[in-house]
């Protein structure tokens, strides 16, 4: 299974067999997957030589692509627990408003009746 001179050997670090990590040649399958990763990575934005290096790494995405990908996940993150905060805050005003509103209204008919 030794591929034609000129032909580089495309071995796939993520194959395992019954939980170990082996090496095995590339199938045709995933040649095509990571050639479909490499035009990913260049529609991204991603250079020419970083996106080729990763796909045939077996990435789906360049470190910065991957960076960016964190970042955005986080800032995410932070802006949808900002939202739960903001909006416990204001269902806490409401609240209180109504419960003022209706004391108000028992303390005037207390006063009517009266």
């Amino acid at each position: 299974a030794v591929p034609p001179r000129g032909v580089p050997a495309i071995k796939r670090l993520d194959t395992t067999q019954g939980g170990r990590k082996t090496s095995a040649h590339a199938t045709p399958r995933s040649l095509f997957a990571q050639l479909d990763a490499f035009g990913n990575m260049c529609r991204a934005g991603a250079g020419w030589g970083d996106a080729l290096v990763s796909a045939f790494s077996g990435h789906q995405m360049t470190m910065e692509q991957a960076a960016l990908c964190v970042q955005a996940y986080w800032r995410r993150c932070q802006a949808t627990l900002l939202l739960q905060e903001q909006r416990g805050a204001a269902i806490t005003i409401q609240a209180v408003y109504r419960g003022h509103c209706t004391r108000k209204k028992l303390r005037a008919r207390a006063m009517a009746a009266a």
